[in-house]
Formats: structure tokens, C-alpha cells, sequence
């Protein structure tokens, strides 16, 4: 998954972003972004969830290493029907210790709520933020695709999903909504096919 993760990161230039310049004298975080991710704890994950953590890991390292534009980090899980609780924290390793814990479990529906952890994640994310999110589903709250963008906009973020599947569904709006997002945000659509999340590595 190394090459994949690099890939992704140049492709949403995570590591070449600049941003205004403040005053010294404003507070040292002012006009600088979130790092969010979202993630699906349910079943249906557990064969990709170590490679998916790595990865997720990767960025987390690449973005730190590569730019200074990174103040906090957000952490939203969700696991049909719960969304969240949102960890929010500039620590790095209580970032990672949310990334390590995860824990997945029962499952077995398929579309999920994966665009309300969006949401959650936007709203309380810094504006101009760049959040991932790691699914295997397509979204079963579509609907509420208005809302998500409608925060975009306003939080100027950008949103990249990374997909280990789908729920056979391509040509509906449970999984076009990630297009719409990702578009909007200036973000992208990545699909890794579950027998080859190994291969990518």
C-alpha cells in the first residue's frame, strides 16, 4: 500500500499546499488546516483494516513531514447506526492511539452512513481542511449529499474518499454522491478492490 499511499498524496498535493502567510504575532495556528479521517468500523472492514491503518498512518506522517500547514487532527468513526464521537486534539499520538484502537465490528448492512461522518468531520474541522475517508460502502444517508456540500463551500475543504468496495450499486446515487463531493472539493474517488488491497502494498 506504500506506492498507492504516495500516489494518493501527490494527487491531492497535501505535501505541496501553500497557504497565505499570517503575522508571528497572530496565533502561531491561525490560517492553517485539520487532517481528518473517517473511518468505517464496521465487520465488513476487518480484512482491510491494517492495511487501511497503515496507510492512513502514511498520510499522517507524508503530511507532517512535507508541509507545516496541519494544526489539529480529527477523527471520526462510524459504524451504522452510530456517527462519531469526533476526536479533535493537536496531538499527534493521541491521533495515532485513535487510529490504533479501532475496533470493528457487527455490519453486515450495506449501504452505511458514511457521508454524516463526513459532515461531522466537516463541521468541526478548520476551514480549508483535508479530510479522508475509508469505506467499503457506498452511502446509505445520500440524501443528505446537500448538507455535505453545502459544508464544503463553506469550509473550502477538500475531501478524498478511498474505497475497498461498493455496494453494487455504481450507476446509483448511493455511490455517486462520492463523485459529487469529491468534486466539489477539489478531491478525488480512489478504488482499491479488496482481493487486491495486498497487492498495492
Amino acid at each position: 500500500m506504500k506506492e498507492f499511499i504516495i500516489f494518493l498524496l501527490y494527487a491531492t498535493n497535501i505535501q505541496c499546499l501553500v497557504l497565505n502567510v499570517k503575522d508571528k504575532s497572530e496565533d502561531k495556528d491561525e490560517g492553517k488546516s485539520s487532517l481528518a479521517f473517517v473511518f468505517d468500523t464496521t465487520g465488513s472492514m476487518s480484512n482491510d483494516l491494517k492495511q487501511l491503518r497503515e496507510g492512513a498512518e502514511m498520510i499522517l506522517k507524508t503530511a507532517l513531514e512535507e508541509s507545516n500547514i496541519i494544526a489539529d487532527f480529527v477523527f471520526v468513526p462510524f459504524h451504522d447506526p452510530n456517527i462519531g464521537p469526533a476526536t479533535v486534539t493537536k496531538s499527534k499520538k493521541v491521533f495515532k492511539a485513535a487510529l490504533n484502537i479501532i475496533h470493528v465490528k457487527g455490519g453486515g448492512d450495506c449501504p452505511e452512513k458514511s457521508l454524516g461522518g463526513v459532515l461531522l468531520a466537516l463541521s468541526v474541522s478548520r476551514p480549508r481542511s483535508y479530510v479522508y475517508v475509508f469505506t467499503d460502502a457506498s452511502a446509505s444517508d445520500h440524501k443528505i449529499v446537500g448538507k455535505v456540500l453545502d459544508a464544503v463551500q463553506r469550509k473550502q475543504s477538500q475531501v478524498v474518499f478511498v474505497l475497498t468496495g461498493h455496494c453494487n450499486d455504481v450507476k446509483r446515487q448511493t455511490y455517486k454522491v462520492y463523485q459529487q463531493v469529491a468534486t466539489a472539493s477539489s478531491g478525488q474517488v480512489f478504488n482499491l478492490n479488496k482481493t487486491n488491497v495486498h497487492n498495492v502494498c
